[in-house]
């Protein structure tokens, strides 16, 4: 009896091929990135306003009220879309911005929380700013803006 062996190049093809369709899976299944403030708050921002208050360049929403920015873990879900959709940045990146500007005494980076203490926050403070995935959001905060 014969047996046809495959190649190792229809090998490689065929782990490349489940790589890929893996990946285009995770990317469909990861959820949107959604910015969020309390419900009070009647803010319109940019996306480069928003950006800005997140890398500490602007600390006053448009109608003037103080603008603290909070930030949910690096292990939270939706932590490295917001980075690279938002800020342009790795976490690696992200870490190293803050670090430097810790180390200055310029400023401290957001605190960071996970998803349930970010919306329990925001829900009671009107002047922070946050982010989390776009799943089953609650009334109590208002989201502003899609990533």
């Amino acid at each position: 009896m014969y047996i046809k062996r495959h190649s190792k190049g229809t090998h490689m093809k065929t782990k490349a091929l489940m790589l890929s369709l893996a990946l285009t899976f995770s990317s469909l299944a990861s959820a949107d990135v959604v910015i969020i403030v309390h419900p009070s708050n009647e803010t319109t921002l940019t996306e480069g306003e928003i950006k800005n208050i997140f890398l500490g360049k602007l600390n006053s929403f448009s109608n003037g009220s103080q603008a603290i920015a909070i930030s949910l873990t690096s292990d939270s879900g939706g932590f490295d879309h917001f980075l690279s959709a938002l800020i342009g940045r790795s976490p690696a990146q992200w870490k190293s911005y803050w670090a430097n500007k810790a180390f200055t005494g310029e400023m401290t980076p957001p605190r960071q929380v996970n998803t349930s203490e970010m919306i329990s926050l925001i829900a009671t403070n009107p002047n922070l700013i946050g982010f989390v995935e776009d799943k089953d959001i609650p009334s109590t905060v208002k989201i502003i803006h899609k990533l």
